[in-house]
């Protein structure tokens, strides 16, 4: 009994909560991380279909940032290039409470971006004109994220959030979705990347059937801190395969961040 309880206390002094600056996205998945005021974040996103998305994400104070996206499909290879859309999206984040030892910290927040290509095309459904004006996968739209980490080993960051998508998609699409994720530094370089997305709203990419039993995607990513600047990422996305998506998708990100 006396080495299991020394065990046992040996073990937890490795796992305490622990205030770290968690990052500011995970995959797709937003967390509590905002930009530090007077700094500015590029993410470069090379997606599938020679796509290309490019975010900017600017600290306007130390718990509210503001930025904007524009998307690109078939900017690499033999295709005609062509927009997402004619306007950026916006992405809005503010921090209302902060994390302590015992609370995580809350965000909320908008964005507009979703992921792949957007399509604005009519399609029917029971003799209905449908008019989809959708991404292949819908922003998460207005939402709220709780964060947390500890050093277990490493920092880990647990992240729950909740999302609604109010103006993509058919009407019985536009009700709240799951979000769940984490972070976990492997070495000083290397950080660990997984999330899950519920996709409960989003019936176009699930089928509800016997079939898919359990909705939603799972990404998993690795990034690399090349410098305090300098980040990349190689994600891997759709690992749980549906009657939709049979192969998994990988993409891959150049994250740079600079103060002004």
């Amino acid at each position: 009994m006396k080495k299991i309880t020394v065990i046992l206390i040996i073990f937890l002094s490795f796992i305490y909560s622990q205030e770290n600056f968690p990052p500011v996205n995970l995959i797709s998945m937003p967390t509590a991380g905002t930009v530090e005021k007077g700094a500015w974040n590029l993410d470069i996103h090379l997606q599938k279909n020679g796509g290309v998305l490019s975010t900017l994400l600017i600290g306007m104070t130390p718990n509210f940032s503001l930025g904007l996206s524009y998307g690109v499909q078939n900017l690499i290879g033999d295709s005609i290039p062509g927009l997402n859309r004619t306007v950026p999206e916006v992405q809005v984040k503010y921090r209302i409470l902060e994390e302590t030892e015992l609370y995580p910290a809350f965000v909320i927040g908008l964005t507009t971006q979703g992921y792949g290509g957007f399509d604005s095309t009519n399609s029917s459904l029971n003799d209905e004109l449908i008019n989809k004006n959708r991404y292949e996968f819908k922003a998460h739209g207005f939402y709220g994220v709780l964060s947390k980490n500890w050093n277990l080993f490493g920092n880990m960051g647990i992240h729950i959030g909740g999302s609604i998508n109010t103006w993509e998609g058919r009407e019985d699409e536009k009700i709240p979705n799951i979000l769940f994720g984490l972070d976990k530094d492997i070495n000083n370089s290397f950080t660990f990347l997984a999330e899950y997305n519920f996709a409960i709203n989003d019936k176009n990419n699930n089928s509800f059937d016997n079939n898919d039993k359990w909705p939603g995607f799972l990404n998993a990513g690795l990034r690399w801190s090349i410098s305090e600047s300098l980040q990349a990422e190689l994600c891997v996305n759709q690992i749980r395969r549906t009657q939709k998506f049979n192969e998994m998708n990988r993409e891959f990100k150049i994250l740079y961040q600079q103060s002004f």
